[in-house]
């Protein structure tokens, strides 16, 4: 139920992010200002793209809901295949910033779900630091990491705290015009939240959940390259330039309809692999 309502709060999240891009997605030299929040007068192209890039969330799953996946596919949870929360200081551009607050955004959910609270405590305050050096006020206050600190044993007011951390970035973003910061947030994270599932070991070879959902996530893929096209940064491009790499490999695999029309593919040992191998390489390019 908890996750349920967090994807609809995530859903709403993508949809002033997304109409932040339409109003081009600037360069990471941009600067953070006090502003008022903007007026909204959209084209009905305008609003036509608007709801396009909103499927970004809706086709892909949360964090959190991926973390709940793989818990349930009975994978090795190992702390040593996160971000290091102790490397916060290496990343001094607002571009990196933001796209490994998205990183420690997916890590958080992973701790938490997966009921490691001091891990999650670690986490919660490396998200804090990016957040403090992007300037995304009260993202991550005292009260937030009282709160968190209180609630180590209670894995749904962990994730209910992490699901109002997100909604206080995202209101500072659509306030502020972050344009960069609010898209290198969601591809950190998405990225993030592919490369924990693509290497954690299970148990017992119990993979075919977490394949069957990695092989659903074509569409969410369309949809982030496509809402990477519409930024200027060049990193940003970059990573783009490499996720078009991995749509290749999807194109490579047979489709697969249900009755219901979703469509997945069909994901070998050796397609695995590639999108392992990619998404290892652009995850490095972020926490590096």
């Amino acid at each position: 139920m908890f996750v349920l309502q967090l994807k609809t709060m995530i859903k709403r999240s993508v949809l002033f992010i997304s109409a932040l891009t339409l109003f081009a997605c600037g360069d990471s030299s941009e600067e953070v200002q006090d502003v008022k929040k903007p007026e909204l007068n959209l084209s009905a192209e305008q609003i036509k793209d608007f709801k396009s890039a909103a499927k970004v969330f809706d086709a892909m799953p949360t964090p959190i809901e991926m973390a709940q996946i793989i818990k349930e596919s009975k994978v090795v949870y190992d702390v040593k295949v996160l971000n290091d929360p102790k490397k916060t200081s290496q990343y001094v551009t607002s571009i990196k910033q933001s796209l490994n607050l998205g990183v420690y955004f997916a890590d958080l959910s992973f701790t938490s779900v997966f009921d490691h609270p001091q891990q999650s405590v670690a986490y919660l305050k490396a998200a804090q630091k990016m957040s403090m050096e992007l300037k995304i006020n009260d993202v991550f206050n005292k009260n937030i990491i009282t709160r968190m600190e209180g609630n180590q044993n209670n894995k749904d007011s962990l994730l209910q705290i992490i699901s109002e951390a997100y909604l206080t970035a995202d209101n500072y973003l659509f306030e502020n015009k972050m344009n960069s910061v609010a898209t290198g947030i969601m591809a950190g994270g998405w990225i993030e939240a592919l490369y924990i599932a693509t290497h954690l070991d299970s148990e017992g070879g119990e993979a075919t959940l977490v394949r069957h959902k990695i092989s659903e996530q074509k569409t969410s893929l369309d949809h982030l390259v496509k809402l990477l096209s519409d930024c200027k940064d060049a990193e940003l491009s970059l990573i783009k330039s490499q996720l078009i790499n991995i749509q290749g490999i999807y194109g490579e695999m047979k489709e697969v309809v249900a009755a219901d029309s979703t469509k997945t593919y069909n994901m070998d040992n050796a397609s695995f692999d590639k999108i392992k191998s990619h998404i290892l390489g652009i995850r490095s390019s972020i926490v590096n």
